[in-house]
């Protein structure tokens, strides 16, 4: 059986061989032991089994029927690999940080069904982000708070949990651009001014809450924006800063009841 992926995580084993966690195309991940992955040998061949490479993989058939869900690699080849992210260290940390929160967000495939397109989305919303961050390290061109908003925007409408950047989340009335708002990620949406429970405060004399109106109603608009944006053309969603992508980090979290100190590699992009 053949199958393509992306390595979200390894793990040395024994002397020269490596576990590998892949993300499959159908979205789902494939736990596959790779014998001599690690590299090496006399003849100093090196590791194609990269946390971040794609590879093409040919599996072993089974001979028994096994407890464990490993796959036994017959044969692997290179599909595709960034060339620039290693050179540089901001770029490198958020690579990482994708193949953390996919892995956290995907599902163990079964061996029979490795081929469905029922979670495809997130295969594609993953090879994308990669490939584009290190087309923009090659071109001098990274932005951190850009390909990170657009990454979890992405994320966020293919697994179906986007809020409604079009109505308020109590009356429903419909905003428009230029109207201020509220955003809470546990309730899941944006309200206005008329619904928020801080609207008998006066905008003109709390700067602190004028400021959240602003960044909500920001928030909302790049949203929008991202949503209708093909990921070629993320270099369009302009002026993007780190609260807005927090924003979006604490949505996703708290829809999956994930932690922030449960994560590795976050603390390398928010500080």
């Amino acid at each position: 059986m053949h199958i393509e992926g992306i390595v979200l995580h390894k793990t040395l084993y024994k002397e020269k061989d490596l576990i590998a966690h892949l993300l499959l195309r159908s979205g789902d991940t494939l736990t596959v032991y790779f014998y001599g992955g690690k590299g090496g040998g006399k003849k100093l061949k090196g590791s194609i089994v990269e946390m971040g490479f794609m590879l093409g993989v040919y599996l072993q058939k089974a001979t028994r029927k096994l407890e464990s869900q490993i796959q036994v690699a017959k044969e692997y080849e290179l599909k595709w690999h960034p060339k620039y992210i290693r050179e540089n260290y901001q770029a490198f940390c958020l690579a990482s940080f994708y193949l953390e929160l996919i892995a956290k967000i995907s599902s163990e495939a079964h061996i029979d069904d490795v081929h469905s397109i029922n979670n495809e989305g997130l295969f594609k919303v993953l090879s994308n982000a990669l490939f584009y961050l290190d087309e923009a390290v090659g071109k001098k061109s990274f932005d951190l708070h850009q390909h990170l908003f657009i990454f979890f925007a992405k994320i966020i409408i293919e697994l179906g949990i986007n809020p409604d950047t079009k109505n308020c989340l109590f009356c429903h009335k419909e905003f428009r651009p230029s109207d201020l708002c509220l955003f809470d990620y546990t309730e899941g949406g944006f309200s206005c001014m008329e619904c928020s429970s801080q609207k008998d405060e006066f905008l003109s004399e709390n700067k602190s809450l004028l400021y959240e109106h602003q960044s909500a109603q920001e928030l909302r608009q790049k949203l929008d924006q991202a949503y209708f944006t093909p990921y070629k053309e993320y270099e369009t969603i302009q002026n993007l800063t780190q609260g807005l992508t927090i924003a979006e980090f604490n949505y996703l979290n708290y829809q999956f009841g994930f932690k922030e100190a449960g994560y590795k590699t976050w603390k390398s992009l928010s500080h």
